[in-house]
Order: C-alpha cells, then structure tokens, then sequence
C-alpha cells in the first residue's frame, strides 16, 4: 500500500499494523486502518480511511487520533479534491494523497508526482450551482443525472455539467460518481444544508437604498422575505429582490438613491439567481437565510426567525 512513500522519497519505510487499535473509540477504530510507519528516525501513525469522509470530518478525526495515541497522524487518502487538499495544506494536516502528493509538514516534506485534475478550483460556489443544490434540497432529489437535473432547472445540460464538476470538485458527499455518471441525492436535507455551509455565497450582489417605494407588487428578498415567513417584524421600509435580467426595469440612478443616513422608500437587491419557491412572492428560504447580514444575523431575534423559518418550510 504505501510503495508511493517509498518511491517519492526515494528511501526503504518501515510499515507495521498499530497494535493499540482496540483501545480507541469505535468511530475511530471502525472507521481507519491504522498503521505504525517509521521514515529514518522519524515514527508517525498512519490512517487510511475505509471509505471517503468529508473534509470536516477528517480534519476532526485526524486531530482526535493524534490526541488519543499523542503520535503524529497523516492520513493516506485514495480520493481527495484540490479544495480539500488546498484546505488541509493551509491547516497544516498532513497528508499522503495516493500516487499524486505527500504533504508531512512536521518533516518539511512537501512532494507531488501528478498534474492537477481538470475539475475546477473553486473557493465559493457559482450562483447557478448554488441554485442546482437549493433545488435538489427543496425536491429532495434522489440519484438525479445531468439531463435530468437540466430539465429540472430550465438549463443546457452543458451549465449543470460543470455544476456538477464544481460540486465534485468540492467533495460534497451526496454526489455519487460511478465512471462518467454523477447522480445527485439530498438525503437528509438538513444535514446536506450543514455540509455546504462553507461553500456558499451570499446571492444579493448589490443593494441599493431608494428614496421612493416602487409600485406594484414585487417579489420581496432579505428581511422583508424573512418576516413573511416568521413572526419576525419587518423593517420600515420593504426589501425586493430583482434578478440581474429584471433589474434593467428600475431606476437606480444617483438621484433616484436616498443620501446616506436616511430612512428609504425601499431597499432593492440585486441577485444572482431566483429559485420559484411556494407563491412566489418572496426569496426563497434558504437564499433569504443568506442574504441577511451578518450584522442582523448578531440580532437574537433575527437568528430565532431563521431557525423558524427554515424548521418551518424547508427540514
């Protein structure tokens, strides 16, 4: 199993099974094969993963083996995406990516045998795959393809393929690839929505204060969208949200803005994608959760409403 250390650090190992294994916690000892490793003068454990874990996992994991045996812990991983390498190489977790890179940090070594993977490099999702991932927790989509997924979102086959290569490339557990099939589940949607936390982005782009209401009826985003869906009371002033193809219809010149300080007729919200949710008449729940600002997210009350209305409309 680990001829590629050999062959990268061109130096015999000396590799046997860690006899303590028994003692550790179950979600420890069932979940890695773990073997002792000697580099010249240097022990370490290594554990091998029996199937693949998402980087929150293996990042606490890695952390509690070291704890528990007080060695230094590199994981030996078969499958690994460039964000989750990218991140553990900024974390410091060291690392043995097989037949592609060795990352040790406590030694100084940092080799790699392997050109970069046509997948995407990504910090933060697109807005469409942001979109396609609200849609499928919302339908609750089990093994979906890429045709279907199209049609579901209104889309060319070719813009969900590279959704689904941005989600591959992230490592997102739900998405099983078999070959060239990729297939999309949620599964438990809360726990989908928990996995994706740190890869999604905020969907308003711009937000502009205008002195007057606009009239008619139009869809409402932000705070405006969240009261309606909690008991949570609204600000003064109403929120819309506008798409960037439908935003060309308002007036957001300089004079139509209100001077800094005062109250608006309105807030307007430029955003990158509108997911129809129930009468359409408001952002839909979980992109209302994002666009609120971290500021009034600080707000008890507001933090209550979100967890309402995502407990209420959405788990």
């Amino acid at each position: 199993m680990f001829e590629y250390i050999e062959k990268v650090l061109h130096s015999n190992i000396e590799c046997s099974d860690y006899e303590k294994s028994e003692g550790l916690p179950l979600y420890i000892a069932g979940a890695f094969d773990l073997f002792n490793l000697r580099i010249g003068n240097n022990k370490m454990l290594i554990a091998v993963p029996h199937a693949d874990i998402n980087l929150a996992t293996l990042r606490k994991q890695q952390r509690r083996i070291e704890a528990l045996t007080g060695m230094h812990c590199v994981l030996y991983l078969n499958n690994l995406t460039y964000y989750a390498r990218d991140k553990m190489i900024e974390e410091g977790i060291p690392f043995v990516w097989e037949n592609r890179q060795l990352y040790i940090p406590f030694l100084g070594m940092v080799l790699s045998s392997a050109s970069r993977s046509e997948l995407p490099y990504c910090a933060k999702i697109s807005f469409l795959t942001q979109k396609l991932l609200f849609t499928a927790i919302y339908q609750q989509w089990d093994k979906v393809n890429v045709t279907t997924a199209a049609e579901k979102l209104g889309v060319s086959k070719m813009s969900v393929s590279r959704c689904f290569d941005e989600i591959e490339a992230f490592g997102i557990q739900q998405l099983e690839v078999k070959g060239r099939t990729r297939l999309l589940s949620c599964g438990d949607k809360k726990v989908f929505w928990e996995e994706i936390q740190p890869i999604l982005v905020d969907p308003v782009i711009n937000s502009y204060a205008l002195r007057q209401d606009l009239k008619g009826e139009h869809a409402l985003s932000g705070i405006s969208a969240l009261s309606r869906y909690s008991m949570l009371a609204d600000d003064p002033f109403p929120t819309y949200g506008f798409t960037k193809k439908d935003i060309g219809s308002i007036n957001i010149s300089r004079s139509a803005l209100v001077p800094p300080g005062e109250i608006p007729g309105c807030i307007v919200q430029k955003v990158g994608y509108w997911i129809e949710f129930g009468d359409g008449t408001k952002m839909d729940p979980l992109s209302a959760a994002l666009s609120i600002s971290e500021e009034d997210k600080r707000d008890p009350r507001v933090e209550k409403a979100i967890e309402e209305m995502l407990e209420k409309y959405v788990w």
